[in-house]
């Protein structure tokens, strides 16, 4: 599905903490509704996709855009997210399989696919951090207070309100 009158992306990016894929296949490991079955996720913001190079969960990590600007907001230090980084690989993607439902998940900045897809190329990165500020993505390193209060925020607008008071990495 894509809503009427939009464009398909040219491409598609995926980001993965592995290096080496050459198809990328439909998977359950994460899913926005169980009926939707296996998909391979993908966005056309490259930096969008850099956050995902990271193996993440909302346990410790908090994922959106604000006025189109990918963000991240990460529940530990900076030191300690310099141990778990083990960088990894923007996989970009063709369109002809994907499709994106505006009313799922990050709705037009998150694609799916229930078929395989081969790469067209991939980018390889060092550390998860890098790619993430090089690609444009406002990192934040908070405690647990503030994360506990950004993910108990009772709507959106709150949580851009929490976010708007972060400083986030240069």
């Amino acid at each position: 599905m894509k809503p009427e009158g939009m464009k398909k992306p040219p491409s598609l990016f995926h980001g993965s903490s592995s290096h080496d894929i050459e198809t990328l296949e439909p998977r359950n490991k994460t899913h926005r509704s169980p009926e939707e079955g296996p998909v391979i996720f993908a966005t056309p913001n490259i930096g969008l996709a850099s956050i995902f190079m990271m193996e993440t969960d909302d346990s410790w990590t908090s994922i959106g855009t604000i006025d189109g600007t990918p963000h991240v907001v990460i529940n530990m230090d900076q030191a300690e997210f310099a141990t778990k980084d083990k960088g990894g690989t923007i996989y970009e993607l063709p369109n002809h399989t994907f499709t994106t439902d505006p009313e799922r998940g990050m709705g037009t900045k998150e694609w799916t696919s229930q078929e395989p897809v081969k790469p067209i190329r991939s980018i390889h990165y060092e550390s998860c951090l890098d790619a993430m500020k090089q690609n444009g993505v406002q990192v934040f390193f908070v405690t647990s207070d503030i994360f506990k209060r950004l993910k108990e925020a009772p709507n959106g607008d709150e949580k851009v309100k929490i976010i708007k008071t972060l400083t986030p990495e240069k």
